[in-house]
């Protein structure tokens, strides 16, 4: 009888271990998409199943993305969905569970493609979103600029605000590559220097400030390219520190003289 005790014991661990194994299993799927010109873009996605649904993040290689984060992800026995918000890209297949075919959707075109799924991993690695938002009342800068990639120049707008607890949250949009809203990470602010990357694509940006511009550059794939940068809205950093210390240190005003005074001095003169 106490084998048969141990025994059953023995398969309820086994099961549940199998059973927290797969719940933290990540999800790895590859694919093509077919763009014009013949050209092929490979990529990979990398899912896990959360609290709050599912997390994810897609690496293209040909665009130096890696661990660009997903949204609206739907997960299904025969569909697989998500998209690069802040590109406009949405991506859709049906599948039979380890190969599929479906379609790119991005800027009013479709490009067929495949996804096949791989081997799942114990940890995918992939980050929830960030969920720091922006303190209510604090500072707001919309910083414009552009760098020069080549002959061409590439224009910008970082929105950058103080974050609740601490340092500062941001988006930023470039719309020669239909980017709208794409989250920045490891943001700088300070008197004299503004910098801030976004992570996915390995793209750091750094400019040093004299007042409310600055010169700089680009850092990418292992290229350097020089840029500027200009306060375009909001109230700077240094202007709102330099309004409050002059509000703690300024004397309170001095009281008006009464109606009784006054009328005293002109009755006098």
């Amino acid at each position: 009888m106490r084998d048969i005790t141990r025994a059953a014991r023995s398969i309820l661990v086994f099961v549940l271990s199998t059973a927290a194994g797969l719940a933290s299993a990540a999800e790895r799927w590859s694919g093509t998409m077919q763009l014009p010109g013949g050209q092929a873009l490979d990529f990979s996605v990398t899912l896990e199943s959360g609290d709050d649904g599912w997390i994810g993040s897609i690496d293209i290689p040909a665009q130096g993305a890696s661990g660009l984060g997903l949204s609206n992800i739907t997960r299904t026995g025969t569909g697989l969905s998500f998209e690069i918000a802040a590109v406009g890209a949405r991506f859709s297949f049906t599948h039979d569970g380890a190969n599929g075919n479906g379609q790119l959707d991005q800027s009013g075109m479709t490009f067929p493609g495949t996804i096949m799924r791989g081997p799942d991993v114990a940890d995918g690695g992939v980050a929830a979103p960030p969920k720091t938002e922006a303190k209510a009342g604090g500072v707001e800068e919309t910083w414009t600029g552009k760098v020069t990639v080549g002959p061409q120049e590439l224009g910008f707008t970082a929105k950058l605000a103080e974050a609740e607890g601490g340092g500062w949250v941001g988006t930023i949009e470039i719309p020669l590559q239909g980017v709208s809203g794409l989250p920045l990470q490891d943001i700088t602010r300070t008197a004299d220097r503004v910098e801030f990357t976004i992570a996915g694509l390995g793209a750091a940006f750094g400019f040093d400030l004299d007042g409310n511009a600055g010169s700089g550059a680009l850092m990418q794939g292992g290229g350097s390219f020089p840029g500027t940068v200009e306060l375009a809205g909001g109230e700077s950093a240094s202007a709102a520190a330099s309004a409050r210390s002059e509000s703690m240190a300024s004397p309170s005003p001095s009281p008006s003289p009464s109606r009784s005074s006054a009328s005293s001095a002109s009755m006098s003169g």
